[in-house]
């Protein structure tokens, strides 16, 4: 009977033994699922985002409103009574015509017009003279002096009509020499001359003194960014100074003038973009305290980071955070290899 003891002594402690590695198993097992799942909260309940880095554009200030003086092809320049950086009134003149050509097709116009007034009078003297001519002849006699009247009837219309014609081109020549100099409209400062041999674009351009706007430069790769309304931070090259404005137009219609001034700016305001096409687009201020006309700023406009995370379908949101769609299991979490600190970024602004 002892030894029988003996025997069930050591098969419960077989027993115990067993029941006690089970317990610690499945403590085990426990605690790593408990560990993977606050895993799984910190990086899909915790700060799950992604990181949207300010986009910066290089802008100048501009006056808002800008005259664009055209120059008349068919006419050669005489004088150029201003020159770049110069402050021009209402009514100043900027530049001249010769008039010398003009003044002769003037003058020989004048003889013209002159002649047919002389021509017109012998046409309605002869008339008269030949109607009372046919008054006082044979009835034989009348239809031959009447063809004869009929005659310098259409000679004397088609005079009349050339004289006014004549006197039109009279008008015409006289009131461009009257407008040989051509005035400013505007008060402002000249921005820029174009060359004598130039067949396009604006001659003279004027930007008129008072409000300014800044002129900001944006590539077809991110205009799509920008819209009528969206607030812009102006921030200074020089020093810390800031302003504040709403984008009032995007001119996609109108491809920027290349020039070798940088358009765009990612994150820390890099040196340069790629070569694609460029537009203008243009920022209202809401207070131009401290800027200078022509003075070269960044701009950088707000962006709502959620609103582009949202546009990717990859994305879906658990309990306010955004995490990739495709990296998700059945039950909302990151599954298998997709569990890495690189799925995680905070957002730093």
């Amino acid at each position: 009977m002892k030894q029988n003891g003996k025997k069930i002594g050591k098969k419960g402690k077989i027993i115990i033994g067993i029941v006690v590695a089970l317990v610690v198993v499945i403590a085990i097992v426990a605690a790593v699922l408990f560990n993977r799942k606050e895993s799984y909260d910190e990086y899909v309940y915790g700060d799950v985002s992604y990181e949207f880095e300010p986009s910066y554009y290089s802008g100048v200030v501009e006056a808002q409103q800008t005259l664009e003086v055209q120059r008349d092809s068919s006419k050669d320049i005489d004088q150029v009574y201003v020159k770049v950086g110069d402050e021009v009134t209402t009514g100043q003149a900027l530049f001249s015509y010769k008039t010398d050509e003009l003044t002769l097709q003037l003058e020989q116009a004048k003889i013209e017009l002159q002649s047919l007034g002389t021509d017109i009078t012998d046409y309605n003297t002869q008339i008269t003279n030949l109607t009372n001519e046919m008054n006082a002849a044979d009835a034989s006699l009348k239809p031959d002096y009447q063809m004869q009247i009929n005659e310098l009837n259409t000679s004397l219309k088609q005079a009349q009509l050339s004289q006014k014609t004549k006197q039109a081109e009279i008008d015409s020549i006289q009131t461009s020499i009257d407008e040989a100099t051509v005035n400013s409209t505007i008060d402002g400062v000249v921005k820029s001359i174009a060359s004598m041999n130039a067949t396009e674009g604006a001659y003279i351009t004027i930007l008129a003194t008072g409000n300014y706007q800044v002129k900001g430069t944006v590539d077809e790769m991110n205009v799509g960014m920008l819209s009528e309304g969206q607030t812009v931070t102006i921030h200074s090259r020089v020093d810390d100074q800031v302003w504040t404005g709403t984008i009032s137009k995007i001119d996609t219609e109108n491809k920027a003038q290349e020039n070798n001034t940088n358009s765009y700016y990612y994150g820390d305001m890099g040196s340069g973009s790629e070569q694609t096409t460029k537009y203008y687009f243009y920022v209202a201020l809401d207070d131009a305290t401290g800027l200078l006309l022509g003075q070269h700023v960044y701009l950088e406009p707000d962006v709502d980071a959620s609103m582009y995370m949202m546009e990717d379908e990859s994305y879906e949101e658990i309990d306010g955070e955004y995490v990739e769609g495709e990296e998700l299991g059945d039950e909302g979490y990151l599954e298998g290899d997709d569990m890495t600190e690189g799925a995680s970024e905070e957002v730093s602004e």
